[in-house]
């Protein structure tokens, strides 16, 4: 029985987040900063949702459809560039997590010039 469970095919939403992250990886083959920066970006996400005691599920109910758990977890784990959002995205977020000002700590710390 468990075997044959382990010969099914995958699911669509393994699919889905195998496609997101092969892309991801063709992304930065020729540039391995951004992939750093972006790990940065997720885990500063990651890090202020599980904080404030919040589960994947709970923070993209209450983005209202803006994104799936599966894109949450690309983003947080760096496999999904900020620019591949919706735009408002991250403002959303951070008005999710309950501190709208955080997305100002954000801009000052990943994108000051």
């Amino acid at each position: 029985m468990v075997e044959d469970q382990q010969n099914q095919p995958p699911d669509r939403e393994v699919a889905n987040y195998t496609a997101v992250y092969l892309e991801h990886l063709r992304r930065l083959t020729n540039n391995p900063d951004k992939y750093f920066k972006l790990k940065a970006i997720g885990n500063f996400w990651l890090e202020i949702r599980e904080v404030k005691g919040l589960n994947r599920k709970n923070t993209v109910d209450q983005l209202e459809g803006l994104i799936d758990e599966q894109k949450l977890a690309a983003f947080e784990f760096g496999m999904l560039d900020p620019d591949d959002l919706p735009e408002g995205f991250m403002e959303k977020l951070a008005k999710v997590v309950g501190d709208e000002t955080i997305f100002e700590v954000f801009k000052k710390t990943f994108f000051a010039e």
